[in-house]
Formats: structure tokens, C-alpha cells, sequence
């Protein structure tokens, strides 16, 4: 029988989220020793949160419960636990069942060689507990604490490893989690070495350090996934503060300066005179296991400023960072400090800082409460269940009519709803979800074949791609990877040529419609479970992962052959697709809502303006939040609700806060569906039906498909094979067609520079650009394109099976004709494209004039700078002050 290691949680947890923050330990652990790791759930509800568990109620020295909770493990009896990991209350339970093991190893899990406990505590042993502690404990044991923790002070931990006979320990600088950086991993999995020698041999061999001190740290610089998380943050910080955020360093160590603006201008406010600016630098272990380092550099006196209010600041700050350890969290801390510098002058200094134990709670008590605390505010008045769910129905249709308004507006060549700024070349990214196992990694793969870029997670396939498989939770760290997607039909000057389109030039190839291929990036995040948005299954960290997304693809298992964590039941249908497609979005509307009540209370003092401030890190545009809230007032006055305004925001209730944020995601984030699973019986009833609804639950549009045959073919043509089980592997024509379906949703302005308006060839400036983009075809990928009736790359050499600069092969001919297109998003000008060719590299100097056309042989017309970009004019030359080869 397999090896397992029992999991206990700890409180106000469940077995499969605490599972989950394990999962890089569970990995290392189950590759070196082939362990099976099992979470069961404590039998109690939490007080504070039924949907999480707790394995005892404690009342003085009483466990309350802790009977039934011993009769979960005794039903594992027969599972072959060889190891125990416990944390804090689930660390403490772990003490216990050694202690019963100990004295009686036939009945407490017999085979048992270890325990590990992180974050545990001592305490006496519990009234009617049936051993009194008479001796210390030989089995091999592993404590774990950091020093930074408050929950569980280092002396409970050390004082709970004095039980146990020659205790091994790991101290960390951190507070109350499980560390699992690679070094530390290491020494979980040289403890579990140690302890099998013993059982083996009778003896360890090098064992871990025994003392008190904390193993040794084997590295100071960050690892490549700390990088990218580093990086990452950064680039987000100057989307959403560009004129904030001041580089220093770019390089380990990360170090810059964000300085520290009101949210609005107004009298009342209790920001000092002189500006406030924090100096921000990572450590090599932030965010994993740390938090940044933070000082306050400001020029005021202490009139100005006093030394209460600078203490005061730097506690919020650190406490909402520490709150969030594990993922990037400076722009937690930055929207705390504005909070905290927003409350009225009379409050300023009555706002205890987070995280500061009150007084009048027994330390004996803080062990109990080993979870996160809901420090928010009271929020929006409550309302029933039913006007919350009407009021997201209501916001579904409001962002329905604003997204008619704008397509009517695009077909006549006029601004569409622009989500974004122009100014550069659009990193467009389609963002996965769905429920786990509905196939999404799969859809990944074939989509990306199989490429993978930064950021995805470690454990994929040999491929290089998404791992897969028919269980929850496959997909940990989102994969990010660049997809080819036919441009829409009608989006490219060379649609109205019919079949001799082929003959144009195209950097990424066309499909076999002759439909030109346009990169995108693809990004799968985990699945999401039921309560995601509370943290269940992975919890939110995943839907944060959405926010750079452009729009979404809802992964739908169509066949309804799985549950909604992802468990598959063979071939019977158990679940309704609709009632997924309605859960999934629920989860998004929650994660906003909760986002926006936590801070309510600032909210709804400061208004109209604070409350747009909020969706600032979702990505788009304060104008885009300006027609969303302009749409929701004119819908709330066709109905005469206008004491519901956004002046009087103290008067809203949750309802009111549903249907506009359910309206926000629908204009922001409109879904695509991925009807997966089409070839089995049970879904074509499931398709006609979601068919038959659309739109519905903020999805527009759906493609039947097979993800796992059109993988297979893909995965075939990487290997240089094919196959004549046309079942088994099929061309990715489902996956292009969605992909194209869901870019229609926010549909880019493509755009064709040019060096000659008569010719239409290329600027030399972008030769590179073809031939040595990240997102062009692999060799694999080409295979596949031509697999399927497409057509190469332009500057493809098939004979020696590499790009070649067009220079080279081609010279001025009529093939790279119309080859390049950048991406612009809706609103973008002129202007627009000459900076974003600016940046690239591509062109010099000063805008000076351009000319454009719409058609193929139309005579090009002037345009000025600040023209709004369409079909009237995406074939585009524009010239500077500054000659290159092709302007001479």
C-alpha cells in the first residue's frame, strides 16, 4: 500500500486549503520518497465561518470535540500514515497523536516514522485526555517557527519541541506560515530522510541541526520564480502609478521610490504639507517569505508630521504587507497608508494599527486563532439574497447595452468603449478559467503548443507546456504562454482579395482560410472551486492572477461529467454546465465586491471619486469607470432610484454594490465559452441548451470543441509524427475559432505600417521584429499551421528550417507585402502608432506627416496625428524629420 503523510490544518482552514499551501512541499516530497499526502477536514465548523473547520472548541483547559476528531484519524488507521504534518491548532493535535501513538503504536497509526510541526505551541494536556505526559516522545520529530511570529510566540514553539527526544528544528525569519522556499523545502526532505534511516538502520545519518539555532540559509539571491513575481510587481506598480513609481535598481536588489498622493484634493484630509515618498527594496526572499523594506523619506517637522503618525504609518503599512506574504502586496500597503491618511484630523490618531493584540485577550487564547482576521469595515447596508442576485442580473444588462452602444459606434468608424491608453503595441491577453479538470490546460496546450513563458509553473509537462490532468488543482501558478489567433475576418486590408489574400506577407502565418495569425498572449490560471473569493480550493490569489487579462475564456465542461472541485465521475453527467458558467461568475463578481467593502467605509465618505479610485488596479481607464457609472445613473433614473446616486453612497446597500460591480465586470471582462468536451454523448444536450441562453452569466459567445484530440494533434506535429486516427487528433480549427471569438469581444485596431503606400512593403526597421519576436511560431508550431492547410511565416525558411531577414530572401518582392500589423487598442490615434513605433526602435526623430488608406489600390490620403484609428485608415505610412533607408 502506498506511503501517506496525514495533514492537520490548522484553525479556521480546511484540509484541502491548507493542502494547497503545501503544494511545492507535497511536490519535492511525493518526487523524492513517492508519498501520498491527505488532508482530512477537522469535523467542526468555525464559529466566525461555517465554510471553514476547526478540530476543538477550547474552553479553559477543555477540548471540546476532541473526541470526534480522534475518530476521524482512527477511520485512517488503515491508510499507512508513515508521517504526521501538523500547523499551529492541527501542530498542537499532531503533539497529541504521538503522544497516543507512543504509548500504545498498534492502535495509533503503527507504521508511523515522523511528525512535522510548524507553527505549534505547548500547552498542558487537555482535561480527559486519556495519557498524562510521563516521558518525552522518541519519535523522530520536526519543529518549524519563525521568529517574526506574534500568533505563536518562538518560545511556545521551542517549548512544544522540549517534548520530544532529540527534536530537529528549522527557524525562520518570518511569522505565522508554513516557509517553503527551496532551501527550506530541502530541509523538510533531509528531516524525512533522516527519519526513514531510523526506522531502517536503527540510526540517522546526517541528520539535521538538533539546536535551536536556524539551519543554515543556502542561497541570498532570489530563485527565478522570485524574480519573475518581483519583476512582475514592478510592472504593475508603473501601470497604475506612472507618475508614482521611480526605479532605482532594476537588478537584485530591487530597490525604488513610490511616493505616497491623496487619492483627490480636498479640505480635510490629513496628508502633511511636504510630500511623503517610500524607498522600497525586496529582499532575496519577498514575496514568498518576507516582506520589502520600507523607510519614509519626507521633509516635514515634526509639527508638520509627528513621530506618533510616522510610527503609526509604518505599522499599517508593514501589517497589511505581512497580511499578504506569499504574494506581491506593496499596492495593499500603498491603498492602506492613503486610508489611513484619509481619515478626518479628529480620527487620525484613534486608528489602532493592524495586527496590535489587545490587552484584554489571554495569550493563552491566541494559539486558537491561527488564521487571517476579517479586519473589515461594516460596509454597505445589508440586503436579502434575492435583490443581491437581481441586482447582479440588472448589471449584467446595463453592461450589455453599453457594449451595443460601442460596437454600433465602431461600425460607424467613430471612438469604440476604449478600456485602455494608447501608445504602445497591445500585449492583448486572454485569461482561462473554469472549474478544475474542465480541460483548460489542455485548450493551453494546444493553443500556446506548448510553450510556456515566466511566471508559469514549475511541474509541467515534458513538452514545456501546462500540466495536466483528470484531478483538481493540476494548474498552481498561472501558465503564460503566446497563442496564434486568426485576426477577424474583415480586420485585415487583404480579407477583400478572396482567395489570393494567401499571397500577402504575414509574420506569424495565416490559418487555412488564409486568415492572417496575429500573437496573443494565453494565461491559465487554476481552477476555481466554489468560495474561491473566501479561499477555498487555491483561493483568491488565482482570480488576482485575472486582472492584466483583456478578456476571459470560459473553460465549460460540457459534458457535466465532473463536480464543481473538479472530481470526474466516469461518463455519467452530474452537474449542469449552466450552473457552472453561473458559480464561475459569481466568484468574479464576489472577488470585486469584496475588494470594494473592505474599504467602505472610506468609501462611501469620500464618494463618487474614491469609489472609481477602486477599480484602478483592474486595468482600464478612469474614462471606461466614468461611462460605467454615467450608464448605471442613467438606468437607475429610468426607473426613478435616484436616491441610490453616487452622492449618497452612504445609502447603498449590498445590492446596490452587486449591480455595479456585475456591471464593471461585464463591460471589463467579457467571457467567451470553450464548450470542451464536445465528443462525448452527454454533451450536445448540455451545448444546445447554453447555445439557446446566450448571453447569459456575462458570456457571449461559445465554440464546441474538443481540447484533448486537437492537443493530441498538435503534440504530434511538435514530435515531426502524424497519425490516421482522425478520433484521437484533429486540427486546432475549435481552439482558433473560440480564441478568435473571444478577441471579437474587444476587438484591437489593427494597424499595417508601411514604407510605400504603391507597394506596401515593409519598414526595414521591423526586419528584426521578424524574425526574432518571442511570440513568432516554433518549428513545432509551423508544422502544425501547414498540418492544417495554413500557410508559413513570411520570413520562414523552410529548407533550412529557420527565419531569415527578408533581405535575404527576399529582396523588395511582392511576399511581405502588408507583412507587419501591430495591435492598437480602440481609440488609439496616429500619434499613437508613430510613439509605439518610436519605442520599438523602428523610426527616428519627429512625427512629420503620414498618409493612410483603408482598401488594397485605395489612393492614400493625408491624416493628421491626432486621428482616431479604424478600418478607414489602418494601412499606414508615417513620416519624421529623421530619414531611415526607407524614406530616401
Amino acid at each position: 500500500m502506498k506511503k501517506r503523510v496525514l495533514v492537520l490544518h490548522g484553525n479556521r482552514q480546511t484540509g484541502q486549503l491548507f493542502l494547497g499551501r503545501l503544494e511545492r512541499i507535497r511536490k519535492r516530497v511525493s518526487k523524492e520518497f513517492d508519498l501520498e499526502f491527505i488532508a482530512p477536514d477537522a469535523p467542526f465548523p468555525h464559529p466566525e465561518d461555517a465554510n471553514l473547520r476547526t478540530w476543538w472548541n477550547r474552553v479553559d483547559n477543555e477540548y471540546q470535540g476532541l473526541d470526534e476528531s480522534l475518530k476521524i484519524l482512527e477511520e485512517l488507521e488503515q491508510q499507512n500514515v508513515v508521517g504526521i504534518f501538523g500547523f499551529s491548532q492541527g501542530a498542537r493535535f499532531a503533539q497529541l497523536v504521538a503522544m497516543l501513538h507512543s504509548d500504545d503504536p498498534r492502535k495509533w497509526f503503527p507504521n508511523l516514522e515522523f511528525c512535522i510541526m510548524v507553527a505549534g505551541y505547548d500547552a498542558p494536556i487537555p482535561d480527559g485526555f486519556p495519557l498524562t505526559e510521563t516521558k518525552r516522545i522518541k519519535l523522530p520529530s520536526f519543529h518549524v517557527w519563525g521568529r517574526g511570529d506574534k500568533l505563536v510566540t518562538p518560545a511556545q514553539s521551542e517549548k512544544l519541541s522540549e517534548h520530544f527526544l532529540e527534536p530537529q528544528t528549522m527557524i525562520h525569519d518570518g511569522n505565522h506560515y508554513v516557509p517553503s522556499k527551496a532551501p527550506q523545502i530541502q530541509h523538510y526532505v533531509d528531516f524525512i530522510q533522516h527519519a526513514f534511516n531510523i526506522a531502517k538502520n536503527g540510526q540517522g545519518g546526517g541528520e539535521p541541526n538538533s539546536g535551536s539555532e536556524p539551519v543554515a540559509e543556502t542561497s541570498q539571491l532570489p530563485d527565478e520564480e522570485t524574480t519573475a513575481m518581483q519583476e512582475e510587481e514592478i510592472e504593475a506598480l508603473q501601470a497604475i502609478f506612472p507618475d508614482e513609481v521611480d526605479i532605482k535598481s532594476s537588478s537584485f536588489p530591487i530597490r525604488y521610490h513610490m511616493k505616497l498622493l491623496p487619492s483627490e484634493e480636498e479640505e480635510g484630509t490629513n496628508w502633511p504639507k511636504h510630500p511623503l515618498t517610500l524607498d522600497i527594496t525586496y529582499p532575496f526572499d519577498y514575496p514568498l517569505e518576507s516582506i520589502p523594506d520600507f523607510k519614509l523619506i519626507h521633509e516635514n517637522n515634526v509639527y508638520q508630521f509627528p513621530s506618533n503618525r510616522v510610527v503609526k504609518l509604518m505599522k499599517i503599512l508593514k501589517d497589511a504587507v505581512t497580511e499578504e506574504i506569499g504574494m506581491p502586496s506593496v499596492l495593499s500597503g500603498v491603498y492602506a497608508v492613503r486610508d489611513y491618511l484619509d481619515l478626518p484630523a479628529t480620527d487620525l490618531d484613534e486608528v489602532p494599527a493592524q495586527g496590535v493584540e489587545s490587552k484584554d485577550v489571554p495569550t493563552s487564547t491566541l494559539p486558537e486563532n491561527d488564521s487571517d482576521q476579517d479586519t473589515s469595515s461594516a460596509g454597505p447596508h445589508r440586503a436579502s439574497h434575492e435583490d443581491i442576485q437581481k441586482g447582479i442580473q440588472e448589471g449584467l444588462d446595463i453592461a450589455e447595452q453599453l457594449l451595443m452602444r460601442s460596437d454600433k459606434r465602431k461600425a460607424q468608424s467613430e471612438e469604440g468603449l476604449s478600456m485602455d491608453k494608447g501608445g504602445a503595441f497591445w500585449n492583448y491577453t486572454i485569461g482561462l478559467v473554469g472549474k478544475p479538470s474542465a480541460g483548460k490546460s489542455t485548450f493551453f496546450n494546444a493553443a500556446s503548443a506548448f510553450s510556456k513563458q515566466r511566471g508559469a509553473t514549475e511541474g509541467a509537462s515534458e513538452w514545456g507546456g501546462a500540466s495536466m490532468a483528470a484531478h483538481p488543482f493540476t494548474t498552481i501558478d498561472p501558465n503564460i504562454g503566446y497563442c496564434l489567433v486568426p485576426a477577424p475576418k474583415g480586420s485585415c486590408p487583404e480579407d477583400e482579395m478572396g482567395a489570393s489574400k494567401s499571397s500577402f506577407g504575414s509574420t506569424h502565418g495565416r490559418d487555412s482560410n488564409g486568415q492572417r495569425l496575429i500573437p496573443i498572449l494565453l494565461k491559465d490560471v487554476a481552477g476555481l472551486v466554489p468560495g474561491a473569493y473566501k479561499g477555498h480550493g487555491k483561493g483568491n490569489r488565482f482570480l488576482n492572477d485575472l486582472t492584466d487579462a483583456t478578456v476571459l475564456i470560459h473553460v465549460v465542461d460540457a459534458s457535466g461529467t465532473a463536480d464543481a472541485q473538479g472530481n470526474t465521475t466516469g461518463g455519467t453527467a452530474m452537474t449542469n454546465p449552466l450552473d457552472d458558467m453561473q458559480w464561475i461568475r459569481s466568484e468574479l463578481v464576489e472577488w470585486v465586491y469584496g475588494n470594494v467593502v473592505a474599504k467602505w467605509d472610506s468609501i462611501s465618505r469620500k464618494g463618487r471619486k474614491k469609489l472609481s479610485g477602486m477599480f484602478s488596479g483592474y486595468g482600464q481607464t478612469q474614462a471606461l469607470t466614468e461611462r460605467i457609472f454615467v450608464a448605471l445613473e442613467d438606468y437607475m433614473e429610468e426607473r426613478h432610484n435616484m436616491e441610490r446616486n453616487f452622492d449618497s453612497l452612504e445609502e447603498w446597500d449590498e445590492a446596490d454594490v452587486h449591480r455595479l460591480v456585475s456591471l464593471f465586470l461585464g463591460v471589463r471582462f467579457p467571457i467567451a465559452l470553450a464548450l470542451n468536451k464536445y465528443d462525448l454523448p452527454t454533451s450536445k444536450k448540455h451545448i444546445r441548451e447554453i447555445e439557446e441562453a446566450l448571453p447569459i452569466h456575462g458570456a457571449h459567445v461559445g465554440t464546441p470543441l474538443t481540447a484533448r484530440s486537437e492537443m493530441n494533434f498538435v503534440k504530434e506535429h511538435l514530435m515531426g509524427k502524424t497519425t490516421t486516427d482522425k478520433s484521437e487528433s484533429k486540427a486546432p480549427f475549435g481552439v482558433w475559432q473560440c480564441l478568435s471569438s473571444a478577441i471579437k469581444l474587444r476587438e484591437p485596431v489593427l494597424v499595417f505600417p508601411v514604407s510605400d503606400m504603391k507597394t506596401y512593403a515593409p519598414l526595414n526597421s521591423l526586419n528584426e521584429r521578424a524574425v526574432g519576436n518571442p511570440s513568432l511560431p516554433s518549428v513545432g508550431m509551423i508544422r502544425c499551421i501547414n498540418g492544417s492547410g495554413g500557410v508559413s511565416p513570411s520570413c520562414w525558411n523552410e529548407t533550412q528550417q529557420l527565419y531569415i531577414p527578408p533581405s535575404n530572401k527576399h529582396g523588395k518582392g511582392s511576399e511581405v507585402q502588408l507583412r507587419d500589423v501591430i495591435p492598437m487598442k480602440q481609440g488609439s490615434t496616429v500619434n499613437d502608432v508613430f510613439l509605439a513605433l518610436k519605442n520599438a526602435g523602428a523610426v527616428s526623430g519627429e512625427f512629420v506627416r503620414a498618409e493612410a488608406a483603408g482598401k488594397i489600390g485605395e489612393n492614400p490620403k493625408p491624416v493628421p496625428k491626432n486621428a482616431i484609428l479604424g478600418h478607414h485608415n489602418r494601412i499606414l505610412k508615417i513620416m519624421t524629420n529623421k530619414r531611415t533607408t526607407w524614406q530616401s
